[in-house]
């Protein structure tokens, strides 16, 4: 067997894991940022954070609990993902959080103006800079740690129903889309066709510039994730085009929209025969029949996408005061909550395919961002920091260049591929190779961002 074709089948065929295991990986994420919010609030709110502690410190401090903690705990979820040890944190930094008995936000020494300020910012809100930060440290990770052993398999890509870590990363980066559209009002401005495509036009390129590279380089590639044509950064692109599409057929609230293509497009799926050709036909027909799997899973991605901007239409309403915003978080978290009770009793109808982005996908996806979204939100309107450590450094920098460093991820991800047999690469091997990869990624986003290089795409 060619190295492309065992690296192709060392990360093909999974069938996933449970979703309590995903959200226990994820949890360490929330209570990570939990505890360093908690220690920032503690020193005078976040003012002593930033006088005190020198910049190397800070980012090393927020590198190793923002990053590395919750990667370590993809590799190794059992001990640093166990149930126990993440209730017993998170009540810890809950209680350190708690303000005295008897006190009020304002004689606790927090200026509640400026704690609502905050969480009613659109531009620089918390808990979305924060989700946005997560959902990049995910996929960045992930495409190059999938490739080694320590990545356990049940995280990787399934094949063709299943949830995985790496499935929840598709489905966060097409919902962070959709909430930042959200959160811009966009939702409220009408564009035209040719408009949404020139705004894609950058997307496009890339993702033309990626197949050009994999086919030339002949590197390792799973069609049953897009096709033989179809990637990711054609999905993306097409994002734009499909809602400009399905706002002018149907001008409704996106909730309702979103509803109309899951129902529509599951109705293909089952009745129309999708299903069967999107799993069984042969690739060679046709264009269409090469890259089926990007094709329609544009219909389930398209329907996320419309929720995550109905959320982000939903979180740019202020509110009058913080205990508004608590409300808004419970809100969501209720809504993580009835979806998961949705797939959880109808798991048969409901099977959940990221292959297809069916209707199980959409769901899990909804309720799963939902109730992250909540979490954060719920810990911003609970921990007070000022407003220069509101969302630390480190994020602010992987945000302000996102897309451009998941592109530099590929192309390292590709170079490290190239250069070292990952398969048989031992775990400290892999570690220290995962450890320079995050540190360069991490400290150009920090160059980009304090030389105020930013880069849209």
């Amino acid at each position: 067997m060619s190295t492309k074709a065992e690296k192709e089948a060392f990360v093909s065929g999974s069938t996933g894991t449970t979703v309590n295991e995903l959200n226990r990986i994820i949890l360490v994420s929330i209570v990570s940022y939990f505890g360093l919010k908690v220690f920032a609030s503690r020193r005078g709110k976040g003012m002593r954070y930033m006088r005190d502690i020198p910049r190397w410190a800070r980012i090393a401090l927020e590198a190793t609990v923002l990053v590395a903690i919750p990667c370590l705990a993809i590799c190794f979820p059992d001990p640093l993902a166990d149930p126990m040890l993440l209730t017993l944190v998170a009540s810890l930094f809950l209680t350190l959080a708690m303000p005295a008995r008897g006190q009020r936000e304002s004689s606790a020494g927090v200026p509640p103006a400026e704690w609502t300020r905050q969480l009613n910012d659109n531009k620089e809100k918390q808990a979305v800079t924060m989700y946005r930060t997560w959902t990049m440290i995910l996929t960045w990770f992930s495409i190059l740690a999938v490739d080694f052993a320590v990545f356990p398999r049940c995280l990787a890509k399934t094949e063709t129903f299943g949830t995985s870590l790496m499935d929840v990363g598709v489905g966060v980066a097409v919902f962070s889309q959709g909430l930042v559209a959200g959160l811009r009002g966009e939702a409220k401005r009408r564009t035209s066709f040719a408009a949404s495509l020139r705004r894609s036009l950058p997307l496009w390129i890339l993702g033309f510039v990626r197949l050009a590279s994999v086919k030339q380089l002949d590197y390792q590639e799973v069609v049953t994730e897009y096709g033989v044509h179809w990637n990711f950064f054609f999905t993306l692109a097409a994002l734009g085009p499909m809602v400009n599409i399905a706002t002018k057929w149907v001008p409704w609230n996106d909730f309702f929209l979103a509803l109309v293509i899951v129902f529509d497009y599951e109705i293909l799926l089952k009745w129309a025969g999708v299903q069967d050709f999107i799993l069984h036909a042969p690739r060679h027909v046709n264009f269409i029949a090469a890259n089926r799997e990007g094709l329609f899973s544009l219909f389930g991605y398209t329907a996320i996408y419309l929720y995550a901007r109905y959320t982000g239409t939903g979180l740019a309403v202020p509110r009058a005061s913080v205990g508004g915003w608590r409300k808004a978080a419970l809100g969501l978290m209720f809504h993580g909550l009835l979806g998961a009770m949705t797939l959880q009793f109808a798991a048969s109808p409901l099977a959940v395919s990221r292959r297809m982005a069916n209707a199980g996908f959409v769901v899990w996806m909804g309720a799963f961002n939902a109730g992250m979204l909540g979490l954060l939100i719920f810990i911003d309107s609970w921990v007070f920091t000022d407003t220069a450590t509101s969302a630390f450094q480190l994020p602010e920098a992987v945000n302000a260049n996102g897309m451009v460093m998941f592109l530099v991820a590929n192309l390292l991800t590709g170079a490290v591929n190239f250069s070292v047999d990952t398969i048989r690469a031992s775990t400290a091997e892999a570690l220290a190779i995962l450890a320079a990869y995050m540190g360069v990624l991490l400290g150009l986003s920090l160059v980009l961002f304090y030389y105020g290089i930013r880069i849209r795409l």
